[in-house]
């Protein structure tokens, strides 16, 4: 495997489809996946002039300390010098459970800031991926369910 440096995550993106100029805008949640992924793009914008970089934090309100993540996101952003938005969401389950609107309320609220021409990434582990299959065994998915969590997609 290669080692990772600001370049190959760079050459990872564009392989991808990642225009050049390339607008990034990371879903931040104060993990320490999103940090990881917002530091390393941090450090690519001194690999390429031509990136755009800018972060955003979902507060779903759902837990006592929800805010103090914004601030820390925030904190993190203001260190490095990249633009910050939070944006607070109200989680209302329909059909689905408590996660599944979660997750479907913090998806539309990243579709409506999403710029035009601008990449969302979101950062995701091994263990996140093997959540993601066998929640799909579970629920008896066909075979797009079962491939995990995709590298890219069309999303906004």
């Amino acid at each position: 495997m290669p080692a990772f440096s600001p370049a190959a995550l760079l050459d990872v993106l564009a392989a991808h489809g990642a225009a050049d100029p390339a607008r990034y805008c990371v879903a931040l949640s104060g993990g320490l996946d999103s940090s990881v992924l917002l530091h390393a793009l941090h450090r690519a914008t001194d690999v390429s002039a031509h990136l755009e970089l800018r972060a955003v934090h979902i507060d779903h309100q759902l837990h006592p300390d929800s805010s103090q993540w914004g601030a820390h996101c925030a904190a993190a952003c203001e260190r490095l010098g990249v633009p910050f938005t939070t944006i607070a969401v109200h989680v209302r389950p329909q059909s689905e459970g408590l996660e599944a609107a979660a997750r479907r309320v913090r998806y539309e609220a990243l579709r409506r800031i999403l710029r035009p021409e601008e990449v969302m990434l979101t950062a995701h582990h091994a263990d996140d991926q093997l959540e993601t299959v066998l929640l799909a065994l579970a629920r008896v998915a066909g075979v797009k369910g079962l491939s995990g969590i995709a590298a890219a997609q069309v999303f906004g």
